[in-house]
C-alpha cells in the first residue's frame, strides 16, 4: 500500500516511519503546514513528495492511506477530509475529542467504504494480548476492579498540550489511552465518571477519574506533572494481575503478573503490531480491534472526562 503523512511531527518520525516501512509500506508523501518544514521532514526520511498543505496531498492520485498527526483539535476534520478523499485513515489519538465528531467520522467511514483507525499502539502489545485473553478465559477469577496510571513531566511551556483550544490536557494527551485500554479489557465503555484533578493554566495537569467499565470499579491517573511512571493492576476474586508498562512499550521489556505467574516480553514494536494490524483489515477485510464503534464511545467517554476536568 501506498501512504501519505499528514504531519511531520516527532512520532511520525520517530516510530510511525519506520513502522510502515517495516511492514513493507511505501511512503509517497508528506504534509506541513509550511513548505520548508515539509521539505526537510522529506530530506530527512528520504520521502519524495511534498506538500505544504493538506489539502493538496489529499488531491494527489496514487495513495491508498493516510496517517494524521496533527494537534488533537485537528484529527476529526482531517480523518473526515481524508475518508471523502478515498483514503483510508490511521489517525493518533485522540481520534476526536467529542461524541458528535467520532459520530461523524462513522458516518463518513461507512458512506465511503473506508476503514479508520485510531492509533493505540499499545493494545496490540503481546502482554496486553496475553492479559485480555486471561482475563476473557476468567483466569483472575471474577474481575472487581481495574487502577492504571501514566504520566510524565511535559515541561515545554509552548507544547500545545497546554492549549485547551487545542484539545490539551493530561485527560485528552495520557488519560485517553488508560481509557481505551479499561474498555478493551472489560469490554465495556466507561459510565459513571467522576474526576479529581490539578489545573496547570487553562487545562488539567493531572487528573484523577473513578468510573464503572460495566460492573468493575475503574481508577485512572494521568498527569503531565510528576515525573516518569505508569502501571496497571487487575484485581479478580481468584487472582490479580500486575502490568509494569501497560502503554509506553517501544524498546522496553514489559513484565505481566498474574497471580504467582510472571511472564516476561522482551523488546517489541508494537508500532509495527499496529501497522500489520490495520493493513490487513484494508487488505483482507480483517476485523479491528478497535474499531470506529469503540472510539465512537471512548469519544463519549472522553468528552465527560475532559469537561469535568477543566472545569
Amino acid at each position: 500500500m501506498t501512504w501519505g503523512l499528514i504531519g511531520a511531527s516527532r512520532i511520525a518520525a520517530r516510530a510511525i516511519v519506520p513502522a510502515l516501512r517495516a511492514e513493507g509500506q511505501v511512503i509517497t508523501s508528506v504534509a506541513a503546514g509550511d513548505a520548508t518544514r515539509a521539505t526537510a521532514f522529506a530530506e530527512e526520511h528520504a520521502i519524495a513528495g511534498t506538500h505544504s498543505d493538506y489539502a493538496s496531498l489529499l488531491a494527489g492520485p496514487g495513495i491508498d492511506a493516510v496517517y494524521i498527526s496533527l494537534t488533537n483539535e485537528l484529527h476529526a476534520d482531517w480523518t473526515i477530509r481524508a475518508l471523502r478523499s478515498g483514503k483510508h485513515v490511521l489517525c493518533e489519538k485522540p481520534l476526536a475529542l467529542a461524541e458528535r465528531d467520532a459520530a461523524a467520522i462513522v458516518s463518513a467511514e461507512s458512506a465511503c467504504g473506508r476503514r479508520v483507525m485510531e492509533a493505540f499502539c499499545h493494545l496490540y502489545h503481546p502482554a496486553v494480548v496475553d492479559l485480555a485473553a486471561a482475563m476473557e478465559s476468567g483466569a483472575l477469577g471474577e474481575v472487581l476492579t481495574l487502577q492504571g496510571d501514566l504520566s510524565f513531566p511535559l515541561e515545554d511551556d509552548e507544547d500545545f498540550r497546554w492549549s485547551a483550544a487545542r484539545g490539551g490536557g493530561a485527560a485528552a494527551d495520557l488519560g485517553c489511552y488508560l481509557l481505551c485500554l479499561a474498555s478493551l479489557l472489560t469490554g465495556h465503555p466507561a459510565t459513571e465518571i467522576s474526576v479529581v484533578r490539578r489545573p496547570r493554566g487553562e487545562v488539567d495537569g493531572s487528573v484523577t477519574a473513578l468510573f464503572r467499565s460495566g460492573d468493575i470499579h475503574c481508577t485512572i491517573t494521568a498527569g503531565l506533572l510528576s515525573g516518569p511512571h505508569q502501571g496497571l493492576r487487575v484485581t479478580g476474586t481468584g487472582a490479580i494481575a500486575e502490568l509494569n508498562q501497560p502503554v509506553t512499550t517501544r524498546g522496553r521489556s514489559v513484565e505481566l503478573k498474574i497471580g504467582d505467574d510472571v511472564r516476561t516480553y522482551p523488546p517489541h514494536e508494537p508500532y509495527r503490531h499496529m501497522v500489520r494490524h490495520f493493513v490487513d483489515a484494508i487488505t483482507h477485510g480483517a476485523p479491528i480491534l478497535f474499531d470506529s464503534a469503540a472510539s465512537l464511545a471512548q469519544a463519549n467517554a472522553l468528552e465527560q472526562l475532559r469537561g469535568k476536568a477543566m472545569t
